[in-house]
C-alpha cells in the first residue's frame, strides 16, 4: 500500500439490523463490490422477524461473522461487532446505508498508511428513502471542537483503528440515539484520539432511519453537547459557527425568499442533485 511495506491491514465492516428487509441487501452488496482484498463482514442481527435472516443466509458464505440475538439497541449491537471484529481497522456501516464506491475501503487504507492517526473521516451523501432528493455533507478538514455544536461526524463514513476502542471505551449505551456523536467527542477531545479528513465521499447516508425516528434524539443531543462543552465554549462556539458555516446567508435567503419559496429552493436543488448523483456520479463509481 505505501513504498514502506506491501502489508495489507484487515478491514472490518460491521453491520448491525433488526427487520432490514427492504435495504439490507443493498449494504451487503455495496461491502461485497469492495475491490480491497482484507474485508471481515460481521453482521450483528437482533432476532429480525421480516425476511432479513432469508437475505442473510442468501450470503452466509461471504459474511466472517454473524450474531443472532436480542440486542439493547442499535449501540449494543455495534459494541458486540467491535469486540467480535478482528480488523484493524473498523467500519459501522449500517443496514439502511452503503459505500459510496468500490474504492471506499481502499481509498482509506491508503490514507492510514500514509498518515499517523488515530481515525480517518470523509464526505457522505444523504439521501432520501426514496431518493427523491440528496445534497452532500462535506465535513471540516479541520476538526474544530466547535464543528460538534454543529452535530456528529457521519459514523458510515468514519473508519478507526481497533485502538480507538481501546483508549475510548465503547458506545455508552445510555444514550439510544447519540452515542456515537458521545464517544467522538470524548474519544476526540477527551482521549487524544488523531482524526484525519479524507477529502472524499465514502458512504450514502439514508435518512429517515434510527436516529430520526427516536421521540428523545433532541434531548440526547443537548446532554451530549452539556457534557463536553462549557456554557462559555457553547455560547461563543455558536456564535463563530454561524459565520463560519454560512448560517448567515440562510438567514438572508430566507429573509428575501420567505418559507416557502427558501424550502422550495432547497427542495428543487436536491432533486436536481439527486438526478447527477444517480446519472452521472453513478457512471462515474462504475467505471473506476
Amino acid at each position: 500500500m505505501d513504498k514502506k511495506s506491501d502489508y495489507l491491514p484487515l478491514v472490518s465492516v460491521i453491520t448491525v439490523c433488526f427487520n432490514a428487509q427492504r435495504y439490507l441487501e443493498r449494504a451487503m452488496r455495496s461491502v461485497f463490490a469492495q475491490k480491497y482484498p482484507k474485508i471481515e463482514y460481521i453482521i450483528v442481527d437482533a432476532c429480525s422477524t421480516d425476511a432479513t435472516p432469508r437475505i442473510i443466509e442468501k450470503y452466509r458464505e461471504r459474511i466472517g461473522r454473524l450474531v443472532s440475538e436480542p440486542d439493547q439497541g442499535i449501540y449494543d449491537a455495534q459494541n458486540k461487532g467491535i469486540r467480535l471484529s478482528k480488523g484493524e481497522i473498523i467500519c459501522l456501516l449500517n443496514s439502511d446505508d452503503q459505500f459510496y464506491s468500490p474504492e471506499s475501503v481502499a481509498g482509506v487504507v491508503r490514507y492510514f498508511a500514509r498518515h499517523d492517526l488515530d481515525l480517518v473521516y470523509g464526505n457522505i451523501l444523504n439521501t432520501s428513502p426514496d431518493g427523491a432528493q440528496v445534497y452532500l455533507v462535506k465535513f471540516p478538514r479541520v476538526l474544530k471542537k466547535r464543528f460538534f455544536l454543529r452535530g456528529p461526524l457521519g459514523h458510515p463514513s468514519t473508519f478507526y483503528k481497533r485502538s480507538c476502542f481501546d483508549k475510548a471505551g465503547f458506545f455508552d449505551l445510555r444514550y439510544k440515539s447519540a452515542a456515537d456523536y458521545d464517544w467522538a467527542l470524548r474519544g476526540i477531545y477527551g482521549c487524544g484520539l488523531k482524526a484525519g479528513y479524507l477529502g472524499e465521499t465514502l458512504s450514502i447516508f439514508q435518512e429517515g432511519g434510527h436516529s430520526k425516528n427516536e421521540l428523545d434524539s433532541g434531548k440526547e443531543t443537548r446532554s451530549v453537547i452539556n457534557s463536553h462543552f462549557t456554557p462559555t465554549e457553547i455560547f461563543f462556539g455558536r456564535l463563530v459557527n454561524f459565520f463560519a458555516y454560512g448560517d448567515i446567508l440562510r438567514v438572508f435567503a430566507r429573509l428575501i425568499l420567505f418559507r416557502k419559496g427558501y424550502n422550495a429552493l432547497r427542495s428543487a436543488k436536491r432533486k436536481i442533485n439527486a438526478y447527477y448523483y444517480r446519472n452521472v456520479k453513478a457512471n462515474e463509481r462504475t467505471l473506476t
